[in-house]
């Protein structure tokens, strides 16, 4: 009898701490994801005043975000498990590759 109550207090624990696990990952800020993730490729996004879902720039599992950081804006590419690729545009609409 008390197997079977730890055994259901263990499981409700594992069901409680996934939901609130989702629960944060759908409240994070995808600007500041974002800019983070390019300022440790070695760009500067210092004041990130938002971000953009990209659908052109999307394919399969990876997502593209146009995201402006005040004196520059970017297209990011995400990648999993890879660094983004990332394109500096100017204020011209000339891009940049840029790869790290």
């Amino acid at each position: 009898m008390q197997r079977n109550a730890i055994v259901g207090l263990i499981g409700m624990t594992a069901l409680l701490f996934g939901a609130s696990a989702a629960l944060a990952l759908e409240g994070d800020n995808p600007t500041d994801i974002i800019a983070a993730q390019i300022r440790a490729q070695g760009y500067t996004c210092d004041n990130p005043k938002g971000a953009t879902r990209d659908p052109d720039l999307s394919q399969g599992e990876d997502t593209g975000w146009i995201l402006d950081c005040g004196d520059a804006t970017y297209k990011v590419k995400l990648v999993p498990d890879m660094a983004a690729t990332v394109k500096k545009s100017d204020k011209n609409d000339k891009t940049q590759d840029q790869k790290n």
